[in-house]
């Protein structure tokens, strides 16, 4: 099962809308684990509140990262914005549907 943060729900929505993200090694990064991801739609993902998959995994870690994160205003933001429950288990089709239709960002 891989763990996944609000905000993180909301730069996946941007990747499926407008595809890879640029400018510096850690979005490169960031690629890598929604290329993964997406990879099986089966997949199991639980929403989680502090640091996931994105932030902890691989040799480049997010720039914003210490021992928590400055962006969980914008976890509880995401959260409400795609109508998720921290703690509960989607699959990875379920938060591209999800994504896709109530994101801000919209295909």
């Amino acid at each position: 099962m891989i763990e996944l943060r609000g905000h993180h729900v909301a730069s996946l929505a941007y990747y499926l809308c407008y595809g890879p993200m640029t400018g510096n090694e850690y979005l490169d990064h960031a690629n890598e684990k929604f290329v993964r991801l997406l990879s099986d739609s089966s997949t199991e993902v639980k929403i989680v509140a502090g640091l996931d998959f994105v932030c902890e995994s691989g040799g480049t870690s997010c720039p914003k990262k210490t021992n928590t994160c400055s962006y969980t205003h914008d976890d509880d933001f995401c959260i409400e914005e795609y109508g998720l429950t921290v703690g509960k288990v989607y699959t990875v089709g379920e938060l591209v549907e999800i994504a896709k239709e109530n994101g801000d960002v919209r295909c």
